[in-house]
């Protein structure tokens, strides 16, 4: 009589399936476009207000480069970038500091030294918020509060990067838009930025009543602060500063008067949470997003 098979069954739960990715969250490329000075394309800035970036679909350079996507800092300086090579000079061709980091359609993502700011746009940069792709001409970028990322769609090669570091790949930017709070999710409150050098004044506190960048001119004191928010992915208040003006060019002979504060990019420099960029400005004379331009940087 021939051998009944055992039919063994298992009693322990199948593993539960994966949930599904999270849908990347796509912009309308319009409110980017813009064509000025031979260039066109599609420009935005990150909310930090730290870099400058843009998909060009015309950056007058011929060649491979003629369409790219990239970006460069907010600031004509070289980028900071931790562990970014140095490049050859545009001009002399010697090594220098790169102020780019840019893909085209075909070729490697790499940093540059370009002889001008193509990334940029001069006027009021629209923000491209955390967690959102915009996808125009071939290219995709996305920001993320961990860095930014831009790739050829066609050639899958790109960049990811920050004032931390960078990788030559491209990381979906997907899940919420809104960043996460630190100081929420660890209970510790935000100090404004990292103290540098031993004249600055408010920098590596939480709410500081007086900010100094430690230098002699006036514009760069702020005193009388009152802070009406703290802890959440933004601290705004107001403060007195020199009114600097083309009627009072000079800040030892501007009147004082009350400016906004408004403290951004939460996160963590060396393990401490803090705003790591900030700036005040007067609102009668320019928006907060003009004004991120010349944002203090402090991590």
């Amino acid at each position: 009589m021939p051998e009944q098979s055992t039919l063994e069954v298992s009693t322990t739960d199948p593993p539960p399936s994966p949930p599904p990715a999270a849908a990347i969250s796509l912009v309308d490329p319009a409110t980017f476009a813009r064509g000025e000075g031979g260039l066109q394309g599609f420009f935005f800035t990150t909310p930090s207000g730290l870099w400058r970036c843009a998909i060009l679909a015309d950056s007058a350079q011929g060649g491979s480069d003629d369409q790219m996507a990239g970006c460069q800092p907010s600031s004509s300086m070289p980028m900071n970038v931790a562990g970014a090579p140095s490049v050859p000079d545009h001009y002399s061709r010697n090594a220098t500091a790169p102020n780019a980091i840019l893909v085209n359609a075909t070729e490697d993502a790499r940093f540059a030294s370009l002889s001008q700011a193509l990334f940029w746009r001069y006027d009021t940069t629209p923000v491209l918020p955390y967690g959102q792709t915009l996808s125009a001409n071939g290219f995709s970028c996305n920001v993320k509060e961990s860095g930014v990322s831009c790739r050829s769609d066609d050639s899958g090669k790109g960049f990811t990067f920050s004032t931390g570091g960078y990788q030559f790949d491209y990381i979906e930017a997907r899940g919420p838009a809104t960043p996460v709070s630190t100081a929420a999710s660890s209970g510790v409150d935000p100090v404004l930025g990292n103290k540098t050098d031993s004249y600055q004044v408010g920098y590596g506190e939480v709410r500081p009543p007086k900010i100094s960048n430690g230098g002699a001119s006036l514009s760069g004191i702020v005193t009388d602060i009152v802070w009406d928010s703290w802890g959440g992915p933004t601290a705004s208040g107001t403060g007195t500063t020199a009114h600097v003006t083309p009627q009072f060019p000079a800040p030892g002979s501007a009147p004082q008067e009350r400016a906004s504060i408004v403290a951004f990019d939460l996160g963590e420099c060396d393990g401490v949470p803090m705003y790591r960029s900030f700036v005040w400005f007067f609102p009668q004379d320019q928006s907060l997003e003009a004004a991120k331009a010349n944002a203090v940087h402090a991590c």
